[in-house]
């Protein structure tokens, strides 16, 4: 039965074990993981500290369900401020619960060099290998805890071909910023203008952003959406910022300014999410007429399925606008949330164009930023050797369409305009 010789007197030993009801174990006795050795609750035993964390929980039950919740976020309003709550935070959180139940000095863990930190870590990581789903629902959400399965998360293969299939989708961005209003005395006073929308569009195969469009409003629209499919089709056409030219990162630009081969490129699908201005019938025809191309529009709330475009809007952030003094953060309880964003924008004078050079740094640097996804390459460098390998066939949007793009992107509608200027009505729709 594969038991070495030197094993079977210990398990025989086991089994001779009086068990509570006052008869050997038997064969129960040698059950793997089986405890047959009774454990001392006496939590002031301080001669072996083995065990100890184990004692304390079996002496103060409560203490490991304060512990618990507050670790895994069981109740949020009372119990965990922190979003990502660390070991450090927990361990001392442990000590003060030993306190207020009267534990003193000459009692563990306070008898210890390093106060039982080590147990509560190991008992916490064992804690979050034993109840996965429930750590990950805590961190980052029930959505994402809903697509962890027994074998991980399912991944898809990526996609090496570039201009394959590019993710579109929006973002507010997390900055106030403000607007210079002149008044009737003819001076000027800074006012909060709100917070701006970015919409980018990623390729998931290199993750390089092949264009942006900046929103001055919290929500886009057909028109918006349009004007961000334009800005990776054609070629780009905005220049660098020359009052911050030294911020960007030598060879950095968009791949449509830096490769002939992405001039007029047309992709084969593009991913967008549920927005209002994404399921328009109108523009869905509109893109697939123009381009050629498969418009695939997710399920709501699942923002894994575009996991490409939503990395490159943390990236985006982290390195930019929540470095500002008048950043939102990425919520409420961020601690990097200045305390009054908007007197902020309005003190630093920080304008709609000042975000939009921020993007184009970001944006152009990003692309030449080595990626350890692309074994050490940048997405320009990826895109450069690919199209150097591989020479592929390029498909591009017909010529026609290239010189009336614009109008090709142009949405029209019929409306009817009513009014009498006779009895002192304006006209209106």
């Amino acid at each position: 039965y594969g038991v070495k010789p030197g094993e079977v007197g210990r398990l025989i030993g086991r089994c001779k074990k009086i068990g509570p009801d006052g008869n050997p174990l038997g064969y129960s006795g040698i059950v793997p993981g089986r405890q047959i050795v009774s454990r001392t609750n006496d939590p002031t035993k301080t001669g072996s500290t083995s065990g100890a964390l184990g004692r304390v929980f079996d002496a103060c039950p409560e203490i490991e369900e304060k512990l618990v919740e507050r670790f895994l976020g069981a109740d949020k309003k009372r119990n965990r401020k922190e979003r990502r709550y660390k070991y450090k935070d927990a361990w001392k959180y442990f000590l003060r619960l030993c306190r207020s139940e009267g534990f003193t000095d000459s009692q563990w863990p306070f008898t210890s060099s390093r106060k039982g930190r080590e147990a509560v870590r190991r008992f916490l990581k064992k804690l979050k290998k034993s109840d996965l789903k429930r750590f990950v629902r805590s961190r980052f959400g029930s959505e994402i805890a809903g697509l962890l399965q027994a074998r991980g998360p399912k991944r898809k293969p990526p996609e090496i071909r570039p201009y394959a299939i590019v993710q579109i989708d929006g973002h507010n961005i997390n900055s106030e910023t403000s607007i210079e209003m002149e008044l009737p005395d003819g001076t000027t006073v800074d006012l909060p203008a709100g917070r701006n929308l970015v919409l980018f569009a990623v390729d998931i195969s290199n993750s390089a952003i092949l264009g942006y469009a900046v929103i001055p409003y919290t929500q886009h629209s057909i028109d918006d959406l349009l004007d961000c499919v334009a800005a990776f089709v054609e070629p780009w056409g905005k220049k660098h910022f020359d009052e911050f030219e030294k911020c960007y990162l030598p060879g950095a630009g968009m791949p449509g300014e830096m490769f002939a081969e992405c001039e007029w490129r047309a992709c084969d699908v593009i991913q967008l999410d549920n927005a209002l201005a994404h399921l328009s019938r109108e523009v869905q025809e509109r893109i697939i007429e123009t381009l050629a191309c498969v418009v695939q529009v997710g399920f709501p709330k699942t923002p894994i399925s575009r996991q490409v475009v939503e990395r490159t809007f943390g990236t985006m952030e982290e390195r930019g606008f929540n470095r500002l003094e008048s950043t939102t953060g990425e919520g409420p309880d961020d601690p990097r949330k200045a305390a009054k964003p908007e007197a902020a924008a309005v003190r630093t004078q920080l304008r709609m164009e000042h975000c939009e050079a921020l993007i184009d740094i970001q944006s152009k640097n990003h692309n030449r930023t080595p990626s350890k996804k692309l074994f050490g390459k940048s997405p320009l460098g990826y895109i450069e050797a690919w199209f150097r390998r591989m020479s592929p066939f390029i498909r591009r949007v017909p010529s026609e369409i290239q010189k009336d793009l614009p109008l090709y992107f142009r949405t029209v509608k019929g409306v009817t305009i009513q009014g009498n200027l006779e009895d002192g009505h304006t006209g209106y729709i």
